[in-house]
């Protein structure tokens, strides 16, 4: 697998992140509502293109019920998932979209 992973910052300051697989992948143009085996923060809330990527892209964010936000906190409990939290959700998620697709391979074969 050839691909590219993404976090950033939306404007209301809640990480998001994203795994990007190439066009060559089998997973490329599928949507993420069919990959409901992958474990991540909140789930899989994205799948698409991006601007100046020829990539398919699957993310998530953090901005569920119990992530602090920033500036919206509504209980007071909330935990702010930061940078080093998501990226190791990303490493998560690049280890089951490998897994994915050897095991389509695999039923190709």
């Amino acid at each position: 697998m050839q691909g590219s992973t993404n976090a950033n910052n939306r404007p209301f300051m809640w990480v998001c992140g994203y795994v990007g697989v190439c066009t060559s992948s089998s997973l490329h143009g599928i949507d993420y509502g069919s990959l409901d085996s992958v474990e991540v923060h909140g789930g899989l809330t994205y799948s698409g293109e991006m601007p100046d990527s020829d990539k398919w892209w699957f993310g998530f964010d953090c901005a569920h019920y119990g992530d602090h936000v920033p500036f919206c906190s509504l209980v007071g409990r909330e935990v702010y998932r930061d940078m080093r939290y998501v990226t190791e959700e990303l490493k998560s998620l690049v280890d089951q979209i490998i897994n994915i697709e050897e095991d389509r391979e695999d039923d190709n074969s």
